[in-house]
């Protein structure tokens, strides 16, 4: 004060919700004695509304940036949410997950544990950053972390207590805990309450996303598992088929066979009937190979007329028998195809004959093979009685039939057209499909041609 030259001096503290937040202060170097009491009554007031207004903007700071953190918390859980619904992958979303985590907690390290046998096990693949007590893999994983039992039952998150600084964060499906978040650090900072509430909210998201991954998994395997069995069982029926259909073609080809007409009859009952399975048979042998990824072409250099000649031997007595008309349409000089010759000759087999079959007696069948830039394409047309919208958008469905009668009664398994389709995308192209009620349908698709 004498240092100052100060000869009069008036203070007040500023308070609000019981605290000293500040103090106000007034002085004067040229008079003394120069505040009254009046005076220090009017500061105290002051004061007082200005520890208010103070404390009040203070406030609205700290919501205005607590409101903005968790802006960004949720705009940072949006981007997840996105990552985790994009992907059906279980390792894939385990990622995401613990990279997520590690990056919001400014974790050095970290691990995701999977729930086994009511027991947490390291995912050795699943890690993040370098610096962590964990190394290799812990068949009990317990041993190292006794928390892990405990966050395992109780589902409730806790410290990691030793070895190193870290949180254990369960990942809960409805009531079950199906993993475990291990977040450490190098530093002796502890995790904030709000670092651990906002690691609890990514673990329930992704608790879903890794739950869905896991059942599409077990789904794809049983499907894998199904057609394999399929697969082997339409294999096996193919001896005793051929057997069967064999003995009942010789019987008939007997021309001094003591036959009634009536037994020859039933025989070629037998013998279409077995046809029919063997076209079954066949079929699920196909679709089944393709389901379960065992499906190979065999690609070699083609010619397009050497296919439409096996296609017209394959298919024209069925036509001739229908009374139909084959249309060819096959432009010149067509460059050499890039193609599984026998595959491609089965798709074209199977067009054809469902055009036959879905046309009336007298329609005209056209088959058009024409040029372009870097692919041939084929083109399957028929006057035929055509499709429906609601037809089209269920064909290729396996074992599907349009309900019409005419349909109906023509020979089929509903398995043809799917396998069609699976084949021509095999090949690299896209089956396209037009059709028309009562006027007739078409179907193209394009093949590379050869480098």
């Amino acid at each position: 004060i004498v240092g100052q030259a100060l000869r009069s001096i008036m203070a007040t503290p500023l308070r609000a919700r019981g605290r000293v937040i500040g103090v106000v202060y007034v002085d004067s170097k040229v008079f003394s004695g120069l505040f009254r009491d009046d005076d220090l009554d009017g500061l105290d007031a002051l004061s007082a509304q200005a520890a208010v207004a103070i404390d009040n903007a203070r406030l609205f700071n700290a919501t205005d940036q607590a409101l903005g953190k968790r802006v960004d918390q949720l705009q940072e859980l949006r981007r997840i949410d996105l990552l985790l619904n994009a992907t059906l992958d279980t390792d894939q979303a385990m990622m995401y997950t613990l990279e997520w985590a590690c990056r919001l907690t400014d974790a050095t390290s970290g691990h995701l544990a999977l729930v086994e046998d009511d027991l947490p096990r390291l995912h050795s693949v699943q890690h993040y950053g370098t610096h962590s007590a964990i190394n290799g893999e812990y068949p009990a994983l317990e041993e190292l972390h006794p928390e892990l039992r405990e966050v395992v039952q109780s589902g409730k998150t806790m410290p990691l207590t030793a070895p190193g600084n870290g949180v254990l964060v369960p990942i809960r499906r409805e009531t079950e805990t199906i993993g475990v978040l291990i977040l450490e650090r190098a530093t002796p900072a502890p995790f904030t309450p709000d670092q651990q509430d906002l690691v609890e909210r990514l673990a329930a998201r992704a608790a879903i996303a890794i739950d869905n991954a896991r059942l599409v998994a077990a789904v794809r395997a049983a499907d894998r598992a199904k057609s394999e069995f399929v697969g082997i069982v339409a294999h096996d029926l193919k001896a005793p088929m051929n057997s069967i259909g064999g003995y009942a073609e010789l019987l008939l080809m007997q021309k001094d066979a003591t036959l009634s007409d009536k037994q020859q009859d039933y025989l070629r009952k037998v013998r279409d009937t077995v046809r029919r399975m063997e076209m079954l048979v066949s079929d699920l042998a196909d679709i089944s190979r393709i389901e379960s990824g065992l499906f190979f072409m065999e690609v070699s250099r083609v010619l397009a007329e050497d296919i439409v000649q096996a296609v017209k031997d394959n298919t024209l007595p069925q036509m001739i028998e229908r009374k139909h008309t084959l249309q060819e349409i096959i432009a010149p000089n067509l460059p050499m195809m890039q193609v599984d010759y026998f595959r491609l000759l089965q798709v074209l087999t199977n067009l054809i004959s469902n055009a036959y079959k879905y046309t009336p007696d007298g329609g005209t069948i056209t088959l058009e093979v024409t040029r372009g830039e870097r692919a041939v394409r084929f083109s399957v047309s028929d006057t035929g009685i055509g499709m429906s919208e609601d037809d089209l958008k269920k064909l290729g469905t396996k074992f599907w039939r349009a309900e019409d009668r005419y349909t109906r009664a023509q020979p089929g398994t509903g398995l043809g057209f799917a396998i069609t389709k699976a084949l021509v995308e095999q090949m690299g192209s896209t089956l396209a499909v037009k059709s028309v009620v009562g006027k007739g349908s078409s179907f193209a698709f394009d093949i590379a041609v050869a480098e």
